[in-house]
């Protein structure tokens, strides 16, 4: 069927950069309903590209819009070019793709020169030097079955214990060699935070519902007391620390029964009563609670049915938006604004931008990416965090069960990682780094957050309420088995 009266080029472009909108309001769909968080998506495909830098002013899902509409745009382009040059033997210069192809490179320049301006030693990152801090994270590479089964506990105890003390033994060892090889002082700057991942302690804390009081004699608590050789010991012979670690803390009732129960990232400058609990807002379904299984029943019994295990208890979500004061070495008054992240939450930049405060911030996740095994999801994961450094501007520190753990600067750079010889994330050891915390300024994607998902969706919707009306104004009668639009009937 033939149809007279095509749209212009006009037309055209427009719908191509409404398609793009489309894939970004799909892309957000997607992460909204399946599970709640958004997983490698178009835009994260763009880490380490300067183009990545943009994501500041959009967030990264928005950030799909670019290659998006640059495919679109190029295929078209060359449709249009092949029929031309079969129909009618010539070629025009498609100045609207050049057009585009200059804006990207624009903006690709621009995303170098800011790759640059908040890289890990600059000025803005650092706040001209004053702005540091050294942290160590610790990874223990522990299985899911090795880390949940109780005979292990005083082994994961023990092992977070010495991989601490042997990191911080191996880091003086090493700056002093290096001083001894160079002929110069050593400069030790030994870890001011440590940091164990999510979960750490294998087995929960227990309070009273009632009185909020914690319940002693625990092994937690023992773990944590100045009276017993164990961290404190660790403090006293090396040098003091403040411990950031993942905790689970649970809530009994009068008559025993779980009332509430949390996964925390929770602050130690001390023993356990210096505790500042953080706790987890967005939860996991089926992995910390199973939606409405009272309703249906079913739900839990087809988990059991595919983990192999019993759910147990609901996790409860924590609400607290709010950054947790952290002194920048013990004892000092300086403090930083520690954005708190367990688990999937760093991949969450809509909830991660609500901390952001004009301060001196970073971003520490504790998690366990053991549930991932040896799989590349453990590299997706880190790669997808990334990208809250970049729109919000801070630098995040990441401590895994299991790999990634991994320091970034404000421009999404690894500043280090723990890898084995053979690059292998999964090994036991310790990550030392020190980290620019200076950077305060606030982003447009911090004030705004995803603003560029509700215009590609107006656009989108105003490119269809467009066609919608065309295909009114224009509707012709068919004569003859062709389609005249515009005509008029007789």
């Amino acid at each position: 069927m033939e149809i007279l009266g095509c749209g212009g080029h006009a037309a055209q472009r427009f719908r191509r950069a409404g398609g793009a909108a489309l894939w970004v309001c799909l892309e957000w769909v997607r992460g909204w309903l399946i599970p709640g968080f958004g997983w490698n998506n178009l835009g994260v495909a763009l880490y380490g590209n300067p183009l990545a830098q943009w994501a500041e002013y959009a967030g990264v899902t928005a950030l799909a819009f670019l290659p998006a509409v640059f495919s679109v745009w190029l295929w078209r382009v060359c449709r249009r070019a092949g029929t031309m040059v079969v129909r009618e033997g010539r070629r025009t210069v498609p100045w609207d793709f050049f057009t585009l192809v200059a804006v990207l490179l624009i903006m690709f320049v621009t995303g170098v020169l800011w790759t640059a301006r908040y890289s890990p030693q600059s000025a803005a990152a650092t706040g001209n030097g004053k702005f540091t801090v050294p942290v160590m994270t610790v990874q223990l590479n522990l299985s899911q079955k090795e880390k949940w089964d109780a005979a292990n506990r005083g082994a994961i105890y023990r092992a977070l214990l010495d991989t601490t003390e042997q990191g911080m033994l191996d880091l003086q060892n090493s700056v002093l060699e290096q001083a001894a090889k160079n002929g110069t002082e050593a400069s030790l700057n030994m870890p001011a935070w440590v940091i164990w991942p999510e979960s750490s302690f294998p087995i929960s804390t227990f309070y009273r519902d009632s009185t909020g009081e914690r319940f002693p004699n625990q092994d937690n608590v023992n773990f944590l007391s100045v009276e017993e050789d164990y961290v404190q010991a660790l403090r006293n012979g090396i040098c003091n620390f403040i411990l950031l670690t993942g905790t689970d803390d649970i809530y009994l009732s009068d008559e025993g029964r779980v009332a509430r129960a949390y996964n925390c990232l929770t602050v130690f400058e001390g023993d356990y009563s210096t505790a500042r609990p953080h706790a987890k807002a967005m939860l996991v379904p089926f992995g910390e609670y199973i939606p409405m299984r009272e309703t249906f029943p079913f739900l839990e019994k087809a988990f059991e049915a595919s983990a192999g295990t019993a759910m147990g208890m609901n996790y409860t979500p924590g609400a607290s938006s709010s950054p947790v004061p952290v002194p920048m070495r013990p004892g000092s008054s300086a403090t930083v604004g520690v954005i708190p992240l367990v688990c999937f939450e760093d991949v969450v930049g809509s909830w991660v931008r609500r901390f952001v405060r004009q301060e001196p911030q970073l971003m520490v996740n504790v998690t366990n990416d053991g549930w991932f095994n040896r799989s590349c999801a453990n590299e997706q994961h880190w790669r997808n965090a990334a990208f809250r450094c970049i729109e919000l501007r801070r630098s995040m520190v990441r401590a895994a069960n299991t790999g990634v753990s991994v320091a970034l600067a404000p421009n999404g750079a690894v500043i280090a990682d723990l890898r084995d010889s053979s690059g292998s994330p999964f090994t036991r050891g310790v990550m030392n780094a020190t980290l620019p915390v200076g950077c305060t300024e606030m982003t447009l994607y911090a004030l705004f957050g995803d603003w560029a998902i509700l215009a590609c969706f107006l656009l989108f919707a105003a490119l269809l309420l467009r066609r919608m009306n065309e295909g009114k104004r224009n509707a012709g009668p068919v004569k003859d088995g062709v389609y005249r639009r515009g005509a008029t009937p007789r």
